[in-house]
């Protein structure tokens, strides 16, 4: 699950298309883009669900009005992705209003251009008027808002892009590779190698820290931070597998790592360890500071859930399940459902509750009930 929160935190984002092993991929429900209301859990809207695509991405203006969301097919490689040609044809990026009206659709550059195929990032300038985007087995783009066009910077051997960022002042965008991290000119007249990759230290994202000074990386089983012009810092180690997204947070304080070790770990800017948040099963892909810096949210790919975390206490303040009916339920940190269809809870939830005994008993959702058992600018226009 990927996702992101408006600029006063209020309202998260999420898009479900890589929440699901690559055997259960494929189906139109996971072009679903929820709205969520941080403080309850409470669904606020859905929409998107005849995109032909998974949602894969999604980043909001500065503004908290306007959702840019990336299109494709999730795969592992090129090749296994040959079959999918077909469906590319839908791929791209599509910018949603708040109320689940379509702003823009952007499937191709030109109508002479290569057609734009599975987009993994996406990221908005600070300034809202210009949108970066790119994917595994293309260039990258840069939509201009004002000019009305839309720029492709091509690069060589151009696959296994994991993440964009622009620069404090929007003059430069970050640009992840598996193997090295580049700082392109905003009109992609030029780049510089910021760092280069090595079999035990790869790249899955790269982030700036709020002041500018620092990136944060995670890749392999650490997270490691980096001077602006290249110099290394503190390497975090401490995760099982490999480091998915590291986050800053918005204070400085904290950084944020998820991994496929099924854990969110915390740290502190000079490498000592923090809390670990314990609650995920499988792969965590995707993590977002509130503004704050009091909630962390995370969005796991195996188990199909997406937590919001409350870091002084380092426990789950509600999970959001996604379900195979193409519906979401939000629970409590224990369990207990929060908001959700009272029918579909009946037919779709079970919980298997451990006895005295030792034994395992299987009981529906009314059952467990007796037993007591993702951020809005102010005028999104959410509610």
């Amino acid at each position: 699950m990927r996702f992101g929160r408006n600029s006063d935190g209020k309202i998260l984002a999420s898009v479900g298309g890589d929440i699901r092993p690559p055997a259960r991929i494929g189906t139109s429900r996971n072009s679903v883009v929820r709205l969520w209301e941080i403080g309850s859990g409470r669904s606020i809207r859905e929409f998107g669900a005849s995109e032909p695509c998974l949602s894969l991405c999604v980043d909001w203006t500065p503004d908290g009005k306007p959702l840019a969301v990336g299109y494709g097919e999730t795969y592992r490689s090129v090749n296994s992705a040959q079959h999918l040609t077909g469906r590319q044809l839908s791929a791209g990026v599509r910018i949603w209003n708040v109320d689940g009206t379509l702003n823009a659709r952007i499937v191709r550059v030109s109508e002479d251009a290569p057609q734009i195929s599975t987009i993994y990032a996406v990221a908005w300038d600070h300034a809202g008027r210009r949108l970066v985007f790119g994917g595994r087995d293309s260039p990258f783009y840069v939509r201009d808002a004002d000019e009305g066009t839309i720029r492709s910077i091509a690069v060589d051997n151009w696959y296994d892009l994991n993440s964009l960022a622009w620069k404090r002042d929007d003059s430069h965008i970050l640009v992840t590779k598996r193997n090295n991290v580049r700082e392109w000119r905003a009109d992609g007249s030029r780049s510089e190698l910021v760092t280069e990759g090595t079999p035990s230290s790869t790249f899955m994202s790269v982030s700036w820290s709020p002041e500018g000074e620092w990136l944060v990386s995670g890749g392999g089983d650490s997270v490691r931070l980096w001077k602006k012009d290249g110099t290394p810092g503190p390497v975090m180690t401490g995760h099982a597998d490999e480091v998915y997204d590291a986050v800053w947070s918005p204070d400085g304080q904290w950084i944020a790592s998820g991994s496929t070790d099924s854990t969110v770990r915390l740290w502190k800017p000079d490498g000592a360890p923090g809390p670990v948040l314990l609650g995920h099963v499988g792969e965590i892909h995707d993590l977002a500071w509130s503004p704050d810096s009091k909630r962390i949210v995370s969005g796991g790919w195996l188990d199909g859930t997406l937590r919001v975390w409350n870091i002084e206490t380092g426990k789950t303040e509600w999970q959001a399940l996604q379900l195979e009916t193409d519906s979401a339920v939000t629970l409590s940190s224990s369990g207990q459902p929060l908001h959700g269809d009272r029918e579909l809870l009946e037919s779709a939830m079970w919980y298997l509750v451990e006895k005295p005994d030792g034994t395992v008993e299987s009981l529906s959702f009314s059952e467990f009930r007796f037993v007591g058992v993702r951020f809005s600018a102010p005028n999104s226009g959410c509610s």
